[in-house]
This record gives C-alpha cells, structure tokens and sequence, in this order.
C-alpha cells in the first residue's frame, strides 16, 4: 500500500506540471517496457495501479466519480478517506497498537477531521508530528509533498505562537550574519567530516568481523580493489548500509522523467525503464526498491544503468542485491572500480609546499586545476564579445607532472615526471601553503563521483585504515 499511495503524488499534482498526466505517462512507459521484453503487468505492480483502479470502481458504487476521488484523497478528512478507499478503522487500531499507541488517541485523532487539524491537534499534545504520521497514515500513505505543506504549517503555527508569547522585549537590533566560509575551510570541513571519530571507529569495527572481513578479502583478490577503498565508499554511499535512502526507485525516476520542467528527462526515462528491468528480473522486491531521491540505490549508491553494467551476484544465489548483500554490494563496487582503473596498493597523492604562486599555464585559484572552455559557434570557432573570449566553464583536467614542473610547481623528485596527475590546492595558491598532485586512484575516485573533497576524502578514510591494518 505504501507503493500506491507515493504512486498519487503524481496523479494529484496539477496538470501544469506536465503536458500528459502520469497514467498517461505510466502506459507510455508500459509499452516501451514490452517492447524490451519485459511484462508490462511489472509496470502495473511496480506502481500499484490495480488498487487505484479498485478505489475507483468502489467509489463510483458510491457515485462518486474519479475526480471525486482525487479530491477526497487530497483534501479529505480522515472519515471520508477511510471510506471512499475501502479502509477500516480496525486496520488502524492495529497500526496504533504496533506503535504502542493508545486507542483512544486514534479515536481523538480522527474526530478532528483534516490532516493538518490532525497533525496540529497531535503536536498541541505533545506527539512528534512524524509518529502520529507512522500510526494514522501507514495504511494509506498519503501525498508526501501534502505532509511536508501539513508540517510546515503545524510547525510555523507552534512556533508564531511562542514567539508571541515570549517576545516581551523590542525586537534585537540588526546583526551582519557570519561570513561565508573560504574554500579552504571548507575544504576542512570536509576533511572532518569525513576523518570523524565515529566513522573511523565503525569502520574499524566492520573491518574487524570476521565475516565482513573475509567478504571483503575474496572480493580484494577477485577484483585487485583494496578492501579498505571498499569499506570506505560504504561509510560515505550509505553509512555502512545503514542510510540507502527512503524513497521508492521506480517512483522518484518516473517523477523526474514525466515532470516538464526536469532537463534531463530523457536520462531519467532511460534509468526508469532499466529500473523496471532490474526489478522485472527478480534482484529486488518492491518494497526494498529503495534509494535517493535523485535515484541511486543500495548500499553504493548505484544508478540503475550503473548496476546493470557492474553490480556483481557474487554468492551466486541469482539476485545482484546491493540491498541487503553486503558480498554483492562490496563485489558490485570493487567490479566499478576495477573497470574504471584501479590500481591496487598504489600512491593517490604526493604532497608538496609552494615556494611561490603559480602563475604561468591558466590561473589556479583554490582546487582541482582547471582549463577553460569557450563558447564555440556553429562553425566551432571561438566567440567573442567586447574582444574577449567567452568561458562558458571551467573544466577539470590532468597533466604530465612535467608540464605542471614548468609552470612553477615544485614536484618532487619521487613523482615520474610523465605520471597525469591533478594539481589541487585545496588551501590556496599562496606561498607557503601545502598543495598535492594526485594520481591515478583519485581519477578513479573521482570518475565516480565528481567532487573533489567527495574523492579526497574516500581516500583518506582508506589510509586511516590502512594504518592500522586487521589480520592482513
């Protein structure tokens, strides 16, 4: 039930959104699913259509038509929404006795009538807003931007009632908010973030299990990916498996897909259709269909085209589940990482001190070294305006180690000088201040997801484990 009810927040949201409603969409979707080979009854199950089709054959007995329908179910007080879907009160009681809440409040809570009465008359009393949702609406799951617009008003109601209350004094004079962080603070910030205690402590911990530990060390020799490269992108992709995300695959890549104003609806419309295969073919149930809101998925963060490419049955029980396996989550993410270049055991950064800015080559600011690209015309030539050419971006590139030597970067004599490597200055390009050219693991890093301090930090999770390695 809870598929379907997600499943509405397309069908009520208003037509402006889109120049086809989304059953019409979703039977779009049905044929091009049938004519890759896949059953366009998946589609159907996937999306809960059925039920809805049900909902309007029960309301229509009741005269109602499916607009009637529509509007109950948006707008409707709880009473009302019990009816028109065919629920009962006894399936709620149930729901409130699994979340050791007492009947009585299910009755007080009902008699208030609208969801936003409801959800006010629960926080005036104490309840966490997001628990009296669990219990009253986890029969019927209902329009999930409605609770965010149901608690956004609750909340700012509790809250202009108190400043109210409490604002006894004139309001404080104006005062300039703190400055906006530098890059190299923020870059530290990052840094702490990712190094944390905790993470590490964990990490450790998994590490140290014996059966974690002898997974990871199959899939280290399988795949030449070491195994703390491994542990790492697990802590940060979904916190050791713990965090994959709450929303329903199929669901947010069909919102993506159909909503107009999305840019990159045709590759949200690849991902869904791949999406529908990969559960068309057994790996995942539906209710376990779970990720991002921008869809990836499982315990390393997937895309469904990446998945279909790399994701490893690595126990060989048929199913690729990087869900609830951790060998074909590891497996999946060593097979990445392999095919992208990984290099087992090798250096990722060397360090270094400036002895002076670089100024020769493109200007180096803080970060990543970067080429510009200019905006180019029909014929490819360059545009110009006022004279000068127009960047349309700047572009994250590799070097030979002697070419960045030549534009005043101190290398130092461990680096082959003919290495690609990324020049990054993460703290500045002052002198004094310490820089790192990075090597082939961090381009495989970095290939996977592009952020700097999203590769660096990885990287550096890896050699803190490294440091103190477990039965090795």
């Amino acid at each position: 039930m809870r598929a379907f009810f997600l499943c509405l927040i397309f069908i009520f949201t208003p037509a402006t959104m889109a120049n086809e409603s989304f059953e019409d969409f979703l039977k779009g979707v049905k044929t091009q699913v049938e004519l890759q080979g896949v059953d366009p009854a998946v589609v159907d199950k996937l999306f809960q259509l059925d039920i809805l089709n049900s909902i309007y054959a029960k309301a229509e007995e009741q005269g109602l038509s499916k607009e009637d329908v529509r509007y109950i179910l948006k707008y409707g007080t709880y009473t009302e929404i019990l009816k028109v879907t065919g629920r009962s009160l006894e399936d709620v009681y149930q729901d409130a006795d699994k979340h050791g809440m007492d009947r009585k409040i299910v009755d007080l809570l009902i008699s208030k009538g609208s969801i936003e009465q409801i959800l006010q008359f629960a926080v005036d009393r104490g309840y966490k807003t997001e628990k009296i949702e669990k219990v009253l609406f986890e029969r019927f799951h209902f329009l999930p931007n409605f609770f965010i617009r149901a608690r956004y008003v609750v909340r700012t109601k509790k809250e202009a009632t108190e400043e109210t209350q409490n604002n006894t004094m004139p309001p404080p004079a104006f005062t300039m908010p703190p400055p906006a962080l530098t890059k190299a603070e923020k870059f530290k910030a990052s840094q702490g973030k990712h190094l944390s205690d905790t993470r590490l402590l964990v990490a450790r911990q998994r590490l140290a299990n014996p059966g974690t530990l002898a997974t990871l060390k199959a899939v280290e020799q399988r795949y030449g990916v070491d195994k703390e490269a491994i542990v790492a992108l697990w802590s940060i992709e979904s916190y050791f498996g713990d965090i994959q995300g709450e929303h329903h695959i199929p669901h947010v890549l069909a919102t993506l897909a159909w909503h107009k104003k999305e840019k990159r609806n045709a590759f949200f419309k690849r991902e869904l259709l791949i999406a529908i295969k990969i559960y068309a073919e057994g790996h995942v149930r539906s209710r376990e269909f779970r990720g991002s809101w921008a869809g990836a998925m499982g315990q390393v963060q997937f895309m469904p085209s990446t998945f279909v490419h790399y994701a490893v049955d690595f126990d060989g029980d048929g199913k690729k589940d990087i869900w609830n396996n951790e060998a074909d989550a590891f497996a999946s993410a060593a097979n990445y990482l392999s095919s992208l270049g990984w290099q087992k055991g090798a250096h990722w950064k060397t360090p270094f001190v400036l002895d002076r800015p670089i100024t020769k080559g493109i200007f180096y600011g803080t970060g990543l070294s970067k080429q510009r690209v200019f905006k180019r015309n029909s014929e490819g030539n360059i545009v110009y305006k006022k004279g000068k050419p127009v960047i349309v971006r700047y572009r994250v590139y590799r070097l030979q180690a002697r070419v960045f030597k030549i534009r005043g970067v101190p290398v130092p004599s461990s680096v082959n000088m003919e290495d690609h490597v990324y020049l990054f200055l993460p703290y500045g390009n002052k002198s004094g201040l310490e820089g790192y050219l990075l090597h082939n693991n961090f381009h495989v890093i970095l290939s996977w997801n592009y952020s700097s301090y999203f590769a660096f930090g990885i990287l550096s999770i890896m050699d803190e484990l490294k440091k103190h390695p477990v039965d090795v």
